[in-house]
């Protein structure tokens, strides 16, 4: 295993800045007990539909219902737009750069900067062992067993936990639905906000990260 840097550079919040996660559907029901328990529910409920009402840049297409995007749909105009939000803010950075779910933040967060870092929106240095290209993951005997262990997991999973959609969004749902049904039914929320797909742990390992971003860049 290498020896790693911390994993977050405190009061920094650049990756925040440029982000707003995709969330997996068994996240956003963990995240939600922290919020209940730890009372901040009001509060980050309040983040989450200002977000969704939010009419942000690029994100243009409304009248869509969440889960019923046609694959055309999807391909020819609501993949720019996702990819428009993704890089948008992050709705629980606060002003002074802290993330308001920090403890409960949900794995995208986790990995960002760790599996590989992102250009310049990442300040974490880099551990012993590690380079740019080459973070920090678990290489021992135990690292194949527990990655089909994970895959397994994620494959047994049913709706909605083996959903992913946007954090805002997922959160908003499950903590007020009849406030997300009304907003929604009202086509007050973009369309590519409501899209929804399902969980994949690429994002977890080194080398399928890599395999990502280089057929992106093909």
């Amino acid at each position: 295993m290498v020896r790693a840097a911390p994993l977050c550079i405190e009061d920094c919040g650049l990756c925040c800045q440029k982000n707003t996660p995709v969330t997996w559907g068994i996240e956003g029901q963990y995240l939600l007990s922290v919020i209940a328990g730890n009372g901040s529910l009001s509060s980050i409920m309040s983040r989450c539909e200002a977000w969704c009402l939010d009419r942000h840049r690029g994100a243009n297409s409304y009248g869509l219902k969440p889960g019923r995007v046609p694959q055309k749909e999807w391909e020819e105009k609501l993949r720019d737009e996702v990819s428009a939000l993704i890089a948008s803010s992050c709705p629980m950075l606060d002003s002074d750069r802290r993330c308001a779910i920090y403890q409960a933040r949900p794995i995208g967060c986790r990995a960002y900067g760790v599996s590989r870092v992102p250009g310049r929106e990442c300040r974490r240095p880099i551990g012993v062992g590690e380079s740019e290209t080459m973070r920090a993951y678990y290489s021992g005997p135990g690292g194949i067993a527990l990655r089909n262990r994970v895959k397994r997991f994620i494959a047994d999973l049913r709706a909605p936990w083996a959903s992913s959609w946007f954090l805002p969004t997922l959160l908003l749902s499950l903590g007020m639905p009849g406030k997300f049904k009304a907003i929604v039914d009202d086509g007050r929320v973009a369309s590519a906000k409501l899209v929804v797909g399902r969980i994949t742990p690429n994002i977890i390992w080194q080398d399928e990260l890599s395999n990502i971003w280089n057929s992106r860049r093909a």
